[in-house]
């Protein structure tokens, strides 16, 4: 198996966590980094002594180019585009953070530029990384639940408040949903039919910061996506509740974990198994494994593609919307201020729940 030379441009929340799988991985040499703030690069340089840094991604594209094969995208969603276009033209793979853009048009026009280049692009839809979600769909893939009936995804966090941070991201059911939405699509294989969604404007935000979303797909199966940051936000104990079930005419498949243990139950018609593993988090280690073995030209089953994030980020934005027509309100600005304190607060004392586990 090959190694390949990456450039990494944006060293934030998830550009770190890029940074560090690809690092340890024996596919990934890491070529340079870029960001705009001293401390990251300095973080950078700290990891890989010797790492060429800077803070203009372009020029080091451009002056690196016969030394890189890839470059990793790990910006905020507005700066995506323009980026991943750059690499484009530079004849370079790309390996992205979700959503490719702050809208849905911006990375519909994206999506036709980056079909015509010849060049791979793999979006961060981490779900299809993890070990359960790929065993639960080759139970399901099988023919033991027979006729998909139903599928339910419940992803309840005490993440990111408003005006904490990632505004190009949109709304949580825009960032987070999005993975949600990909989803229960990946396992119906097939394309949403109609919905109805309701959303829950918490502190009488603007936005709803709860959603919940049921419908069916073309092929009759139906659905049901509930997702918040709002979670428990003001409790002792922080917690988060996430779980996935899929119902089929002969059996059940099903799933939960809080985070630390997951839990998986297959309930087929000759097959009943129950696993249960560590939650090993966003497996970015895996996603970069993948990138490498396509663009080596190996067949890699599931490997989330840019059609199929800008088909989530598209489908999550229209369900969005439809969520704020049909949104009630509950709570003030005030509540809102108390609740951005009390998390504050929580950071302080180490009480917080785990960044690293939640978006």
């Amino acid at each position: 198996m090959g190694e390949y030379r990456i450039g990494v441009i944006g060293l934030g929340r998830m550009g770190r966590r890029h940074f560090t799988a690809l690092a340890a991985s024996p596919r990934w040499q890491l070529a340079w980094a870029c960001d705009r703030d001293p401390d990251s690069l300095a973080w950078a340089q700290q990891s890989i002594p010797g790492l060429r840094v800077g803070t203009d991604g372009l020029r080091l594209m451009r002056e690196e180019r016969e030394r890189t094969d890839a470059v990793g995208v790990f910006t905020l969603a507005d700066a995506r585009p323009g980026l991943i276009e750059r690499a484009l033209d530079e004849g370079l793979h790309v390996l992205a953070e979700k959503p490719l853009g702050s809208d849905a048009a911006q990375e519909e026009r994206l999506l036709a530029r980056i079909e015509s280049s010849g060049r791979l692009v793999v979006v961060n839809l981490f779900n299809r990384n993890t070990w359960y979600h790929q065993f639960m769909i080759d139970f399901v893939r099988s023919g033991q639940l027979g006729r998909l009936v139903s599928i339910e995804a419940v992803h309840l966090t005490p993440d990111l408040l408003p005006t904490e941070g990632h505004q190009p991201e949109g709304p949580p059911f825009r960032d987070c949903g999005m993975h949600y939405v990909d989803l229960v699509c990946w396992y119906a294989g097939s394309d949403f039919a109609e919905w109805d969604a309701r959303g829950l404007r918490l502190w009488d935000w603007p936005d709803p910061w709860w959603v919940d979303v049921h419908g069916h797909f073309r092929n009759g199966t139906l659905f049901r996506i509930a997702q918040t940051f709002g979670y428990g936000q003001q409790a002792e104990q922080v917690a988060a509740r996430s779980q996935f079930e899929v119902v089929g005419s002969h059996g059940v498949v099903r799933m939960r974990h809080d985070f630390a243990e997951v839990i998986v139950e297959c309930h087929g018609r000759s097959s009943t198994v129950q696993r249960a593993g560590p939650y090993q988090g966003k497996r970015l280690d895996v996603l970069a494994e993948r990138f490498a073995d396509v663009i080596e030209g190996r067949a890699v089953v599931d490997l989330p593609s840019a059609a199929d994030s800008v088909a989530a980020a598209r489908t999550a934005e229209e369900m969005l919307c439809a969520a704020r027509r049909r949104s009630t309100a509950i709570g003030t600005a005030a509540d809102l201020d108390k609740a951005l304190r009390y998390r504050a607060a929580l950071k302080q004392q180490g009480r917080a729940f785990p960044e690293a586990l939640l978006t």
